[in-house]
């Protein structure tokens, strides 16, 4: 009767009871200490991963953003552009018309004058 972990008449039932609970929550606390560490390292790496993954995400949507802000603001560059040279050209065209105008009347008013001269 000299193990201990067998019921013994030393300690009876109660005591052996005790002792191999005990011997477990020290095995379990020890055991949970040292995978705690582990889990807990594996924990931030995954959350440090996901963190990483989620700024590069964010990079990318802001390079996408400034490229399209820059495409429209080229594009409403070359839209003024085409607007200020389509309005140039009316422009030029009104005044060959007043031009043209200009010639008529003068033909006209020599004609006139050649008439009135006659």
């Amino acid at each position: 009767m000299g193990d201990r972990g067998i019921c013994s008449l030393e300690f009876g039932w109660g005591a052996w009871y005790r002792s191999v609970n005990q011997k477990l929550r020290r095995d379990v606390a020890h055991i949970h200490t040292h995978t705690e560490g582990v889990f807990t390292d594996s924990y931030m790496e995954d959350e440090e991963t996901e963190n990483t993954r989620i700024v590069d995400d964010l990079g990318e949507a802001l390079q996408y953003t400034l490229s399209l802000t820059k495409r429209i603001k080229q594009q409403q560059q070359q839209q003024q552009q085409q607007q200020q040279q389509q309005q140039q050209q009316q422009q030029q065209k009104q005044q060959q018309l007043a031009q043209q105008q200009q010639q008529q009347q003068q033909k006209q008013q020599q004609q006139q004058q050649q008439q009135q001269q006659q």
